[in-house]
């Protein structure tokens, strides 16, 4: 999977508009636009874009556990 296709599956596993993702990555709603645009093949987004939405869904999953009254552990670093 193409690094702009990764990006626009996890855009709508987050399911937000793409102003609020902007907000979410602090990044100019027209960079990602233009990220999430099958018509600019050309601007991929970088892979800390990529990494910091990975880690809101992560973020919202555990968010979701919790509120289930379950406890949540990060692992360790290996």
């Amino acid at each position: 999977m193409s690094a702009k296709a990764h990006f626009n599956e996890l855009r709508r596993e987050l399911r937000v508009p793409l102003d609020d993702l902007a907000r979410i990555l602090r990044r100019p709603f027209g960079t990602v636009k233009a990220w999430a645009s099958d018509n600019r093949p050309n601007l991929i987004p970088p892979a800390d874009v990529v990494a910091a939405m990975e880690a809101e869904l992560v973020g919202r999953a555990m968010d979701r556990i919790r509120a289930a009254g379950f406890d949540v552990f990060r692992r360790k670093a290996a």
